[in-house]
């Protein structure tokens, strides 16, 4: 993707369900690399690299209604975020307090 300094590619980064990582370099102007896993390390000067963390924020007392995509068993809501799988769709996750089971929720 075409960016004109690194800070730009964090939100890209982000809204990439596959990327964990970028490679931002000066080349063509400017330009991010969106990655799935770290390669080999190398020095590079001028290049920067940053790890994307994608973040699973529990609320409590909070029903989300329709857009289940799956489920899976879990004793507590604790365990859930290690699970949510990358994927874009995926906006939040539902714990079923009345069963120990987690459901993943798809955005409107």
């Amino acid at each position: 993707m075409s960016r004109p300094n690194a800070e730009l590619c964090c939100a890209d980064s982000e809204g990439t369900a596959e990327s964990k990582l970028f490679v931002w370099s000066s080349s063509n102007g400017g330009t991010s690399w969106m990655k799935y896993t770290k390669g080999t390390k190398s020095t590079v000067f001028g290049v920067k690299s940053a790890m994307v963390f994608k973040m699973c924020i529990q609320l409590r007392n909070v029903d989300y209604s329709g857009g289940d995509v799956a489920n899976t068993q879990g004793e507590s809501a604790d365990f859930c975020c290690e699970r949510l799988p990358s994927d874009a769709r995926l906006q939040a996750l539902d714990v079923d307090s009345l069963q120990p089971r987690h459901v993943l929720v798809e955005a409107d």
